[in-house]
């Protein structure tokens, strides 16, 4: 009785709608050919901007529901430096990430409220900090992928929005 009355509160709880908790994310990611750094190493072109691209939306959304749920943020990348450079190793090309080789990007922001009007807009240029002392591979499926560029563009969002929506975070 107990797995008859388990999968019948499951059924129940996929008919009541969902009830958003964070604000709309509108993510436009630009002309990746015009970036100045995101280039692969070995791995498909094609695919790892395609990585790269879900990784920055991910950390956008990530911060937007931290949001009220009233209000919509949109962000359109103009430029990536991924922290690192494509170097040769051994028979490999391998992002190598080191000291003095910090991630930038470049992007536009708006947060809108429920009635569509600007709260905060603007043009942003952000430098990260430099990487640790050591080199460090970052490798295909790794978490780690986007690890710099995602301190720095947590601790804008911080920065941005924290004293207007006292964020925990």
């Amino acid at each position: 009785m107990g797995v008859k009355l388990l999968a019948l509160m499951a059924a129940g709880a996929m008919l009541i709608p969902s009830v958003a908790t964070s604000a709309e994310l509108d993510f436009t990611w630009g002309d990746a050919d015009k970036f100045t750094d995101i280039e692969s190493g070995d791995e498909n072109r094609t695919r790892f901007r395609q990585r790269i691209a879900e990784g920055f939306e991910q950390i956008f959304q990530q911060n937007a529901e931290q949001l009220p749920s009233d209000q919509t943020l949109k962000v359109t990348i103009t430029n990536v430096d991924l922290a690192g450079h494509v170097d040769m190793s051994g028979t490999e090309r391998l992002r190598i990430v080191q000291r003095g080789h910090p991630p930038m990007v470049s992007f536009s922001y708006e947060l809108l409220d429920a009635d569509g009007n600007s709260l905060a807009s603007g043009e942003e240029r952000l430098r990260g900090r430099s990487a640790g002392s050591s080199a460090s591979r970052t490798q295909r499926g790794s978490q780690s992928l986007l690890t710099h560029e995602r301190e720095m563009l947590n601790d804008w969002f911080r920065e941005t929005f924290d004293d207007a929506f006292d964020m925990d975070n």
